[in-house]
């Protein structure tokens, strides 16, 4: 099944991260699970991402087992101890990790996101509340609970939302669906 994934272009991949191991010139590369593409189609049960993937730096145990989504290129490879050709996922871009929605989302935001699977948002924090960043019915940007606005790209996202952000610093998630579940995605640090 792996071998579909050769003639693919750059492009969303989750999975959820099951171990670690290292390639054939002894750095460090990981393994995802029923990793899913883009349009949620499982394209293989097992695969190697060619770098280490720690959600929180120096904890690897802390990462085991959890769905993380990131743009990546698909590339072939040669298996550690044999000369088999492979193919794994290569060149990822910021790699985000997936938590439950909070229960008290919005319908409406839940549907947005739902509509949007593999898009950006942003949200403010003061306090201990989150905020979205969306525009309003007028053309204004604005944050509150009742909306979510969604960008195919983080530079779109940046550019309509630096502006209207200035100089409060804002936050930048994923929408994840996997097997048909929305998730939050979080930006790893890794």
């Amino acid at each position: 099944m792996r071998q579909t994934l050769i003639d693919r272009p750059r492009q969303h991949f989750t999975g959820v991260i099951r171990t670690y191991g290292s390639d054939h010139n002894g750095r460090g590369v990981t393994a995802l699970t029923n990793v899913e593409d883009q349009a949620g189609n499982t394209v293989t049960d097992h695969l190697w991402v060619q770098n280490v993937i720690h959600l929180v730096p120096g904890r690897p145990k802390h990462s085991l087992m959890r769905l993380i989504s990131a743009v990546a290129t698909p590339r072939t490879y040669i298996r550690h101890n044999s000369q088999q050709p492979d193919v794994g996922l290569a060149d990822f871009g910021r790699i985000f990790y997936a938590v439950n929605l909070p229960p008290d989302l919005s319908p409406q935001v839940v549907a947005q996101l739902n509509d949007h699977p593999n898009r950006y948002f942003a949200g403010l924090i003061s306090g201990h509340q989150l905020t979205f960043i969306y525009m309003d019915e007028s053309g204004h940007m604005t944050d509150g609970l009742q909306d979510v606005m969604c960008f195919r790209s983080m530079r779109g996202l940046a550019a309509n939302v630096q502006p209207y952000a200035q100089s409060r610093p804002f936050f930048v998630f994923k929408v994840i669906r996997y097997r048909s579940e929305i998730y939050f995605g979080l930006p790893a640090r890794h």
